[in-house]
């Protein structure tokens, strides 16, 4: 209900607006105890036939599970625009997320904060707020796993102009392929802000997850 009301916070797309992307995601998520994990991500976009790579990035989370409730993740990405070209560009952007989830029998609610720092080479830093309210919901069973249908709707808000600059909206599905890995295509559509206008994309991805 949360997600349905907020998406009508989304603003308006085009069909003529929109461009055709392809990402590429590979996870890996290392327990250290009961309470501690570390996950690293790389990822990859690019264009719809695969011939221009334009933006790369490496993350690296550590998350506690402070209470049944609520999980800290702290984290760091580092970004590369058009890495192929003799003129790529880096971003750094440290963060701190928070995690609110509960339980009710096959569905789990979810909401994700973020608060975090970018620093793009040669340019002033600014703060990023991103709020994701989401759902996750067990469809059955597989290879004694859960198989996982989740939607999410994520609002990004600039501290450069103190408005909302982006909108995500997700939806996936997660099949397990082993005890441990994770096979997980989604879709997305992507809207930023720009001087007068809204650019939107329309984004078809694919997650590959190993919990080692």
């Amino acid at each position: 209900m949360l997600i349905a009301c907020l998406t009508f916070l989304a603003p308006p797309v085009s069909a003529q607006d929109w461009d055709q992307e392809l990402w590429l995601d590979q996870r890996f998520s290392f327990s250290l105890s009961p309470k501690t994990f570390v996950l690293l991500r790389f990822s990859e976009k690019g264009n719809e036939n695969i011939s221009h790579f334009f933006e790369t990035f490496v993350e690296l989370n550590v998350g506690f599970h402070a209470k049944p409730w609520l999980t800290l993740i702290p984290g760091f990405f580092h970004f590369r625009f058009d890495p192929f070209h003799q003129e790529s560009r880096f971003e750094n952007r440290p963060l701190l997320a928070v995690l609110l989830h509960t339980r009710r029998e096959r569905l789990r609610p979810t909401l994700r904060a973020v608060l975090e720092g970018r620093f793009p080479q040669n340019d002033p830093g600014f703060m990023r707020l991103l709020l994701r309210p989401g759902t996750e919901y067990n469809i059955s069973t597989f290879r004694d796993r859960p198989v996982v249908f989740w939607l999410s709707n994520e609002f990004a808000f600039d501290s450069r102009s103190d408005r909302f600059s982006r909108n995500r909206f997700q939806v996936g599905i997660s099949v397990p392929a082993s005890e441990r890995f994770s096979i997980l295509p989604y879709y997305l559509i992507e809207s930023n802000r720009l001087p007068g206008l809204w650019d939107h994309d329309n984004i078809w991805g694919l997650s590959l997850w190993w919990r080692l």
